[in-house]
This record gives C-alpha cells, sequence and structure tokens, in this order.
C-alpha cells in the first residue's frame, strides 16, 4: 500500500510540474528560493535593453506602436520619479528580465517616502495584454503597479518597500478584467510597513483576477491604523480567486468587500495564512464584508486575533465556507449569512512544522484533520504543494493534503523521511555541498570545511585559497593591484597625490617627483623616476651645466684660467678679471706699461728719449727743424667725421691717418681729414710739413 501510494506521489508531482510549465506557473516553495523558471513569453518586435535611457526609449518606442518585447539586462535601473515613470499606454507588450532571474533587475523610485501631491508609481499599466515578469520592483513614493485596463499577466515579481499599495486597481469605472498575479513576492524588508495605508493587492473594479502561488509577508501598520490586506477585492470587483499564497505577518489577510462597499461571488481556497500577534493591529484572516455568495475552502489560518474567518453584513449572504483548518473561531458580525462544513477550529501549534516561520505543514497524520474534510470534486483539485486531491481515503481538512511517509515538502524529490531538510529545495542527498557555510546540503551528516592554502581561513572567508599570503589577516601590499586581505579592495598609496602610486613613484613623499616629472639636470635628483638623475656637460669640459657658467664654450669653466680685461668670466666666479697695476686708468690689456703710471695711451710723447710714452709704438724723435710740430694739435679727439690741425699759420701740411697695424688707410695736404668711413677704434695721424719734418698723433675715432 505504501508503495503504491510513493508511486502515486510521483505520479501527481510529474503531472504537476507538466502542468506549471504549460502554463508559467510555479509552487510557493520556488517563490521562497528564487528557482520560479522564466515563461520565455516574446510578442512582435524585441528589445533588449542595458540602461535607463534604453529603458526609456523601449517604453516610448512599446507606448507608440504596441506589439513589442522589451528585455531588462541585469542591473538597476532608477526609472521612476515624480518627475515621470512608466506610463504604459501601449497594448501587447512584455517586460521582463533578460536573464529570468527577479533579484537580477530592479526597477527603482526616489525611495520608500511619501511624494504626496505628486506621484511615483513603478510601472502604470494603461494600454491591454501586458505581461511584467521575472524582475524586482522596489522604493518607489506610490504603487509598485498600478492598472485601470485589462488581460495582464504578472509573473516571478518582487516588489519590496512600497510607501503604498504594492499593486492597486483603480476604480473610476473602467474596471480592469482577466488580470493573472502569480509566483510573486511582496514584502517590507524592515519586517514592518511605513505607514498604515499600505496592502498587497488592494482591487478595485476587478473582475476574473487569478492571484495564485505568492508570498506575501509583513505587510503591518506601524502606527494610527491598521494596513489594508495582503489581497483585497471591492468596490464593484466580481468573481475573483485567490489561491495556494502564503500569507506571513500581514495585518490583514484576505478581504473580499470592505463595509458597504460590495465584492461578488469568487473563490478563496488553499491559502496559509500566519501571523504571530507581535503587531500592534493585528486582524483577521479572511474577512468577507458585503460579499454574497463567495466560497472559502480548505485554509489553514494560525493567527492571535480572535477571528480566523468573518462574514460581516447581511450582503454577506449565500456564502460557502468548508474544510478550513483555524486556531481561532470562524464567525458571522453584523448579520453575515454562510454555510459551514467540516471546518476545524481548534488547532493546536504543535501539529504545524515550523510555526514561527509560517509553515503551516502538518508534522504528522492528525486525526482531526486527515480524510475528515467535505469532498468538493473541482472546486479543489489540489492542495497548497499543487499535489492532487485527495490522497488517502476522503479530503482533507486544511491547506495540505498529507501523504503518509512520502511528504515532499520542498518538491525536490526526496521525501521528508529521508530529506535532512524537506523545506529547503537546495538541501537532499543529491545536493552539491558549499564548502564553509556550516550547512550540510548532501544530508551526510557533515557541513563541508575547505582550506586548501592552509593558512586558517576557509574558501568561504578566503578570496584565494591557492595562496597562504592571501588570507583576512594578511598585510595588505599597497599598488600590486592584489586583494592580499580579503576586504574586496587592493589597497592603493599615493601620499604625494601627484596621481602616481608609491609602487610606480619614486618618491611618494614629494609632488615634483614622479614619472610624469621634469627632469633638472646635475642636482643629482631622479625627478621623472627613471632611474638616472639628469647629468649635462654640453662642451665637454669636465664641468656639468649646473656649475658651467658657459656650457657651450670648453675655455669657459671653473678650472679655466682667467683672461684679464675682455670682459669674460672664464673660471666662472662671476668676476670678469680686471688688471691696472699701475693704477694710471688703462688695464694691461691696453697699456704697453702696466708698472708705469707715465705710460699709457693718454702719456704725454717725450721726444728723443727712447721711451714709447704713449703706448703709439713709436718713440718720437725730433729735430731741431721739426720743434714747431710739436705744438699742433689734431682735433676733436675723439673725433667723429672730421679731424683738423692747428695753429696752421697758413702753413701747408700734409695729413695720413694710419691702423695701428701700421696701415696707411687715407692721406690728403690741408689743414683737415674726412675720416666718415672709417670704424670705431684707435688710429695714428701721421702730420708732415713741406720740408719733410713729422710728427705722429694718437686719435680715437667713435661715434
Amino acid at each position: 500500500m505504501v508503495f503504491l501510494r510513493l508511486l502515486m506521489v510521483n505520479f501527481i508531482i510529474l503531472i504537476s510540474f507538466q502542468l506549471n510549465g504549460q502554463d508559467c506557473g510555479c509552487t510557493v516553495t520556488e517563490v521562497q528560493f528564487n528557482s520560479v523558471q522564466s515563461c520565455d513569453k516574446i510578442i512582435g518586435q524585441v528589445d533588449t535593453v542595458y540602461n535607463v535611457s534604453q529603458l526609456w526609449a523601449a517604453i516610448n518606442m512599446a507606448n507608440s506602436t504596441g506589439n513589442r518585447t522589451i528585455l531588462i539586462a541585469d542591473g538597476v535601473y532608477p526609472i521612476a520619479s515624480t518627475a515621470s515613470y512608466p506610463y504604459i499606454t501601449g497594448s501587447n507588450l512584455v517586460f521582463r528580465s533578460l536573464s529570468g532571474n527577479r533579484d537580477a533587475v530592479v526597477l527603482t523610485g526616489q525611495g520608500m517616502q511619501s511624494v504626496d501631491p505628486l506621484t511615483e508609481i513603478g510601472m502604470s499599466l494603461v494600454g491591454d495584454n501586458i505581461t511584467i515578469a521575472d524582475l524586482t520592483i522596489r522604493d518607489v513614493g506610490n504603487h509598485g503597479i498600478s492598472t485601470n485596463s485589462d488581460n495582464h499577466f504578472i509573473h516571478n515579481v518582487k516588489i519590496q518597500d512600497t510607501y503604498e499599495q504594492m499593486i492597486k486597481g483603480t476604480s473610476g469605472g473602467n474596471f480592469s478584467n482577466n488580470v493573472t498575479v502569480q509566483c510573486c513576492l511582496f514584502e517590507y524588508t524592515a519586517g514592518i510597513g511605513p505607514q498604515w495605508y499600505i496592502g498587497g493587492l488592494d482591487i478595485h473594479e476587478g473582475v476574473d483576477w487569478t492571484v495564485r502561488d505568492n508570498i506575501f509577508r509583513n505587510i503591518s501598520s506601524p502606527s494610527i491604523s491598521l494596513a489594508e490586506h495582503a489581497v483585497h477585492f471591492w468596490d464593484s470587483s466580481a468573481e475573483n480567486i485567490v489561491e495556494r499564497n502564503i500569507i506571513y505577518n500581514c495585518d490583514r489577510g484576505i478581504g473580499f468587500g470592505l463595509g458597504s462597499s460590495p465584492n461578488t461571488g469568487g473563490i478563496i481556497r488553499n491559502n496559509m495564512i500566519y501571523n504571530d500577534g507581535s503587531g500592534i493591529f493585528d486582524d483577521v484572516g479572511i474577512g468577507l464584508e458585503t460579499s454574497p455568495n463567495t466560497q472559502v475552502y480548505n485554509n489553514t489560518i494560525y493567527i492571535e486575533y480572535q477571528n480566523a474567518i468573518e462574514y460581516r453584513f447581511p450582503a454577506t449572504n449565500g456564502v460557502l465556507i468548508t474544510n478550513n483548518l483555524t486556531n481561532q473561531a470562524i464567525t458571522s458580525r453584523n448579520g453575515g449569512q454562510a454555510t459551514l462544513t467540516t471546518n476545524y477550529e481548534n488547532a493546536l501549534a504543535e501539529w504545524f512544522v515550523d510555526l514561527p516561520q509560517g509553515d503551516l505543514h502538518l508534522v504528522e497524520a492528525i486525526d482531526q484533520v486527515v480524510d475528515q474534510g467535505t469532498d468538493l470534486g473541482s472546486l479543489v483539485l489540489d492542495d497548497l504543494d499543487q499535489l492532487i486531491r485527495p490522497m488517502g481515503l476522503g479530503y482533507d481538512i486544511g491547506t495540505q493534503e498529507w501523504i503518509a511517509a512520502s511528504i515532499d515538502n520542498d518538491m525536490d524529490g526526496f521525501t521528508s523521511d529521508e530529506d535532512c531538510n524537506d523545506s529547503d529545495p537546495d538541501i537532499n542527498p543529491d545536493a552539491d555541498e558549499i564548502p564553509n557555510n556550516d550547512i550540510d546540503e548532501d544530508c551526510d551528516g557533515i557541513a563541508l570545511i575547505i582550506d586548501v592554502d592552509m593558512d586558517g581561513f576557509n574558501s568561504d572567508e578566503d578570496c584565494d585559497d591557492d595562496n597562504a599570503d592571501i588570507n583576512p589577516d594578511a598585510d595588505e601590499i599597497p599598488n600590486n593591484e592584489v586583494d592580499e586581505d580579503c576586504d574586496g579592495i587592493a589597497l592603493i598609496i599615493d601620499v604625494d597625490m601627484d596621481g602616481f602610486n608609491s609602487d610606480e613613484d619614486c618618491d611618494d613623499d614629494n609632488a615634483d617627483i614622479n614619472p610624469d616629472a621634469d627632469e633638472i639636470p646635475n642636482n643629482e635628483v631622479d625627478e621623472d623616476c627613471d632611474g638616472i638623475a639628469l647629468i649635462i656637460d654640453v662642451d665637454m669640459d669636465g664641468f656639468n651645466s649646473d656649475e658651467d657658467c658657459d656650457d657651450d664654450n670648453a675655455d669657459i669653466n671653473p678650472d679655466a684660467d682667467e683672461i684679464p680685461n675682455n670682459e669674460v668670466d672664464e673660471d666662472c666666479d662671476g668676476i670678469a678679471l680686471i688688471i691696472d697695476v699701475d693704477m694710471d686708468g688703462f688695464n694691461s690689456d691696453e697699456d704697453c706699461d702696466d708698472d708705469n703710471a707715465d705710460i699709457n695711451p693718454d702719456a704725454d710723447e717725450i721726444a728723443n728719449n727712447g721711451i714709447d710714452e704713449d703706448c703709439d709704438g713709436l718713440d718720437l724723435v725730433t729735430g731741431v727743424e721739426n720743434v714747431h710740430l710739436e705744438k699742433l694739435k689734431v682735433y676733436p679727439n675723439p673725433a667723429s667725421d672730421k679731424i683738423s690741425i692747428s695753429p696752421t699759420n697758413n702753413s701747408r701740411y700734409k695729413i695720413s691717418i694710419f691702423s695701428v697695424d701700421g696701415k696707411m688707410l687715407k692721406t690728403k695736404e690741408g689743414d683737415s681729414l674726412d675720416i666718415s668711413n672709417l670704424k670705431n677704434g684707435i688710429y695714428f695721424v701721421k702730420i708732415e710739413d713741406n720740408i719733410s719734418n713729422y710728427i705722429y698723433k694718437k686719435i680715437l675715432v667713435n661715434r
């Protein structure tokens, strides 16, 4: 008998998976572990986008043409703000992640904060037949998704941390028909909402919606009033199905109708609802208010509020409530009417696998539950885990159909008697062991530990377990592009902030020294870090340009002999040597006897004494006959254009002019001579009388 039941379970699981593949379905376990398979749905032209601007361009094109598929590459897309948000007016559209991983593509707003009176929505659906799949929407000021249009498919979407309701079906008489929301995760990550005006699905005028295989967490108000429901249909909604959802620590679970605002018909079945009472506004698990002809089947509810299911107001009539397992009362309020059949209202905490985590699967076959329900035929064909009902002698009460000795809660192919954690499909005897996480994935009783390089750090915390010099305790070596201490950052040091790290900067304390610096020659400093301090000696005289005052002239350097009186500093001492030994005003280079102050170019020549007093190279020799020539003067001196002699006393003279090397340049008879063509310098003037007596005079031509 057990063997036959195991065969039946395996067959049922196979059929279940086949059905999921056909309708892009999933199980709530797959939602929990982010292992939902993508539908790979395509409509029309396919656009793949990689950034926000490309996504906006694709949205604008989709709004213009319709009939398009937009595949979004992995990344975070800050797409919504009060200035603009995706307002989808086109029809026949698909928006989904390229990878199929809902956590890898994230559409965000400006944060979970009030934007009133402005609007900020993750995606607003105005056109019809729109698919949103395999992505995350979070941190928006209003709703993750809003709609007032028809025929939408929302699959494997995670909606987190919205400031108002996560999916909003808006009112206004437009109605929103035939929408499926499945395999999605709705949650507030802080464990509580930001305000009371929040909810999971808040649907006005919704008709023929299906909400299945989703998880709702922590939709709970922090103050003022209780939050809205995890799933709520009201304001003229009708014929909606809410099934196989897990609702955890939400102020209110599932609501059809509200006050006098009606809902008509619909089915609520196979939902698991838990609330530990830690919130300040915990309320009912399932509430029907002005919701006639609604059917409530096979739900499991464990909450702290006094009533698990309430049906309120006289307009709530024709209601069927059957096969529900609760720990609190199922009751009428304010004149509500319902038919109650085979419900059990006294469930005990120890009946359930993991009550604090909201896992309300049975730990064993409970006599009050197993085979005690009413046969509902086609109204309830399966349970929360999509196993076919019935599995035993009759229908079970609650959301789970018990299978003796062969339950496989996480649907990983291993039953709980051989699976060491039957709530996690990644843990089973065939699973790959993940080292160093303290988890025994393959159920062999040992959590795998690996430290390949034996440095004392396991491979889960050692970023290079093949190198013992790399581990969280290693000293970081700067600027080698290696993260030795496994902090995720390779240490970079640039002390002098010159743009070069210390591994390439030969002096990281001096910003003037780096590979891009200009080399200053002959200072024994390697400014450009090429390993060589620049040395320059252009004239190759043994002295570098920093100490050689003229590095283009080998005769000028600190060891050169100084040549006096040439205005050149040959020995680079900063002074050009000047010598005038006899202190007569003429340096030794122009004074023909620098030891005798009476001999210099300005001295008067004494005739016939054998001495060249005026340094003209000639000793004046005169006789009695040329005494009169001694009295002649040449003027002006210095001269520029013309020289003259005086006094002439009406005598006739021949005037000749010679260079200092004795070459005659000009001659003329008379008392003057034109010298305008002569260069500046010293010249000798010869004056002869008519009887061949002569005398020499020195002049300076200077213009």
